[in-house]
């Protein structure tokens, strides 16, 4: 559904406004992180360990952390307000952006609340509840977007995305206080309890620098682009990377129920996590990578009948960030198990590398090739940092992750091959060629990188499909 949203807005807003919007969005992004304050990830992992062995330790801690991003939130969106002036003027030399931010504030505020509710059922494993006001939010949002963009065109996306973000707020509160009867004036106990603060403290502050590094540079990248090429530009890469986050959507349906039972299963038997998760990350791999090599072919044709004529560029980088997309999403199932077994400074650490390849990389290929230097920029980036993540993998769970780095590694060399050779092609070769490539990613993948295990869970998926 959010998918949709991006193909209304960027049919009602002009190329120039959906580049402005884009930077909007990752600017928000960044300040509703640094209000959460790493907060979501670690009210779920405490949540879910409490919860089922003392409801009232698990109530007073979502209490308290609640009452935390309720603060938090509105200090860092009054922060906002007051920078939006030289952010617009002074940085992007556009006034008519100054409104946008200052608006833009709400949003950080409902949003970071919004996140904060959604963490505290996760770890209620309140899954259910989740998917079914997910759905209902999203289903209310396609047409108020659509309504309040064409009224009031860039402040109508952000209208839009303000109004959705609090009733899922409002929804997500009122389930939550059936479900473990959360309130401000249970949050006391926590806060008088020193050692309490102080185990909490240890795992938010690595939590939330792990996590601030990533909508920075996010923007830190749209914002080079936009100062060398134009706002035009960003929105050209934000199709491409609007688009490419359908590759996201199993991985981010599954991180939801993930972080809680991977807490939970640590919490039990620590010895166990790492052939689970083994197993989720290979089945990641097998299944994302193939399926991003076989829709590139098509992502011209897609972007020029959902988006308009206007974005038909759009599609070289879109190539790079679908690449990137089966990375990141491979690299998610690591990401939770990381955050699961309470490792929060070693994400730190990992996230702390990708940062300084992601920057360098910025800045040398963005002025250069501009949109198709961001995503280059991104699917590599994501390659070493995949890398990263499973040599760590390795070494801390025993997991054999050779024939999975080489599986993406194979899958990165193709994408710039194809990218350099087979992009202006024929279509009956780049059609040829990709079928080729695809089905020999899937072989190899089933018998090469797939447990046997695996292997044996995907037949009889097959066989009762028949």
């Amino acid at each position: 559904m959010v998918f949709v949203n991006y193909i209304i807005a960027a049919r009602l807003l002009t190329p120039d406004d959906y580049g402005a919007w884009s930077i909007v969005l990752n600017l928000q992004n960044f300040f509703v992180i640094v209000a959460c304050f790493g907060i979501p990830v670690v009210m779920t992992k405490k949540v879910s360990e409490w919860v089922s062995d003392n409801s009232s330790m698990a109530r007073s801690l979502g209490s308290a952390l609640l009452t935390i991003v309720v603060v938090s939130s509105a200090v860092v969106a009054l922060g906002y307000v007051i920078l939006a002036r030289t952010i617009a003027v002074d940085l992007y030399h556009d006034e008519r952006l100054v409104s946008v931010f200052r608006l833009s504030a709400l949003f950080v505020f409902v949003s970071a609340l919004n996140m904060a509710m959604s963490a505290l059922l996760q770890g209620c494993q309140r899954i259910t509840a989740i998917a079914k006001i997910n759905a209902v939010v999203a289903v209310l949002w396609q047409p108020l977007s659509f309504g309040t963009i064409a009224a009031f065109g860039l402040e109508g996306a952000l209208l839009a995305q303000i109004v959705a973000n609090a009733l899922s707020a409002v929804l997500f509160f009122m389930v939550s206080r059936r479900a473990l009867q959360v309130s401000f004036s249970s949050a006391h106990s926590v806060f008088r309890d020193r050692e309490q603060l102080r185990s909490l403290i240890s795992l938010t502050i690595p939590s939330f620098l792990s996590t601030v590094m990533i909508a920075p540079a996010y923007w830190i990248g749209r914002t080079v682009l936009v100062l060398d090429w134009g706002f035009s530009s960003v929105g050209q890469f934000q199709i491409a990377e609007s688009l490419s986050q359908i590759l996201l959507v199993i991985p981010a349906a599954m991180s939801i129920p993930l972080l809680p039972m991977i807490s939970e299963q640590h919490a039990r038997d620590a010895g166990s996590v790492g052939k689970m998760s083994g197993s989720l990350l290979r089945l990641a791999v097998f299944l994302l990578i193939p399926l991003s090599m076989g829709v590139m072919p098509v992502l011209e044709f897609v972007i020029v009948n959902l988006y308009g004529a206007s974005y038909a560029d759009a599609h070289s980088p879109a190539i790079l960030m679908f690449a990137a997309s089966a990375l990141i999403a491979a690299g998610t199932v690591v990401s939770n198990v990381i955050f699961g077994v309470g490792r929060m400074w070693d994400a730190l650490f990992l996230n702390l590398l990708w940062l300084v390849a992601f920057l360098s990389l910025v800045l040398y290929l963005v002025p250069l090739y501009g949109s198709d230097g961001l995503g280059t920029t991104y699917a590599i980036s994501y390659a070493m940092y995949l890398i990263l993540l499973l040599l760590y993998f390795r070494r801390k769970f025993g997991v054999d992750v050779a024939r999975m780095g080489l599986y993406a590694s194979a899958f990165i060399l193709y994408v710039f091959v194809y990218k350099v050779f087979l992009l202006d092609a024929s279509s009956y070769l780049r059609d040829s060629i990709t079928l080729g490539s695809v089905a020999t990613f899937i072989v190899v993948g089933y018998l090469f990188v797939l447990g046997q295990e695996e292997r044996a869970h995907i037949l009889a998926f097959i066989a009762r499909r028949d």
